[in-house]
């Protein structure tokens, strides 16, 4: 698996938590995607404002946690699994 080009931006460590989450996000705004018409039906279901559900959207990858979009994804169903692997 190649690096992401948050590598070639930040320290090992925040680029490894700002990859974490990027992939979250686009798997969690997919999700959303499909299963619901609007960002308001999203928001009402996880119980969070629209905005929030906005931010998800446009990627604003700054004011979600990993912790969050876990229970954001284990409240639509979801469960993640990772893998650690060697560094490259």
């Amino acid at each position: 698996m190649a690096r992401s080009a948050f590598y070639d931006l930040f320290e090992a460590e925040e680029a490894a938590n700002l990859e974490v989450r990027s992939e979250l996000m686009r798997e969690l705004k997919r999700l959303l995607s499909e299963r619901f018409k609007t960002q308001q039906a999203a928001a009402d279901f996880l119980g969070v404002g629209q905005s929030r559900i906005s931010d998800l959207y446009t990627g604003k990858i700054n004011v979600f946690s990993i912790d969050m979009l876990l229970s954001m994804l284990t409240k639509i169903g979801k469960r993640v699994q990772f893998s650690i692997q060697e560094a490259a």
